[in-house]
């Protein structure tokens, strides 16, 4: 990947403003130096999405009791959204995460609106909850995640990007997330978002690829994972010159967060981290 085409000048300066004066120059130039050598994991867009691994996470299978096929109306999209909608589909086909689909499941679906003002694909997994075997595996305890980072300092906090089109579905389950678009019947190859027990398994799959950094470098929660930094500060003490050494081992675990994230085939937010 040439250097410059996804870590943009402008990207890497909205990282650092990030900072504040939380790193001084020195620092910051290290942590830039480490944020291209991981820039295959960094994520801004659809274009930058990837596909975590199946030695990490083998093809998701959705388990369901005996059921018939459903047909669902989805809601009707208003004129002037629909370019922007085929636009979204086709980038989503583009991506892999969605195909075409030839069945006789039918979900309902729809639009929402972002912060940032772009659309994003809703697939009601109403139908598909009711008949899905729940997984018994929950998330920890949001108070317990905070209170380990309390005496840290420093913590980064990182977000998966659109951790549920990471975790590819198996092709027997796909049928069960088809939806009719103006493109014709689509089907997810990921999980659909909603899914009752996307949860569940994403926590897990967080879990082993993060396996050799928890708890002492990383803790995850569902599709955040927490990067703690010492819990002191050594007195400003320099570990080389003009790098203090608690930003330094902070950095350090920085990147081993994203060398596993690559090594896993998984995407960072960077709107969101």
């Amino acid at each position: 990947m040439p250097r410059g085409t996804r870590l943009t000048k402008k990207r890497v300066k909205a990282i650092l403003n990030q900072l504040g004066n939380k790193f001084n120059r020195t620092e910051k130039a290290l942590f830039k130096k480490i944020l291209f050598r991981k820039k295959a994991t960094l994520a801004w867009d659809w274009q930058n999405c990837g596909k975590i691994k199946s030695s990490i996470a083998p093809n998701y299978k959705i388990r369901t009791v005996p059921h018939k096929a459903w047909q669902t109306k989805g809601i009707t999209v208003p004129a002037s959204l629909k370019d922007k909608l085929i636009e979204v589909l086709r980038i989503r086909i583009q991506r892999g995460i969605l195909e075409q689909s030839h069945t006789a499941y039918r979900n309902a679906w729809f639009l929402v609106e972002k912060k940032d003002g772009s659309l994003q694909l809703i697939n009601s997994a109403t139908k598909l909850n009711a008949v899905t075997l729940r997984d018994a595996f929950m998330p920890e305890n949001c108070d317990e995640f905070s209170a380990d980072f309390a005496m840290c300092s420093l913590v980064t906090l990182v977000d998966f990007f659109s951790g549920y089109d990471q975790v590819t579905l198996a092709p027997a389950s796909k049928d069960l997330t088809t939806f009719a678009t103006p493109l014709g019947l689509l089907r997810y190859t990921s999980m659909p978002i909603r899914f009752t027990n996307f949860v569940a398994h994403f926590c897990r799959v967080v879990g082993r690829i993060l396996d050799d950094l928890m708890p002492d470098i990383t803790r995850p929660f569902v599709d955040d994972v927490g990067i703690k930094g010492p819990k002191t500060r050594y007195n400003d003490e320099k570990i080389f010159p003009g790098i203090r050494r608690f930003v330094y081992e902070h950095i350090v675990n920085i990147d081993k967060t994203l060398v596993n994230c690559e090594l896993a085939g998984a995407s960072i937010s960077m709107k969101k981290s």
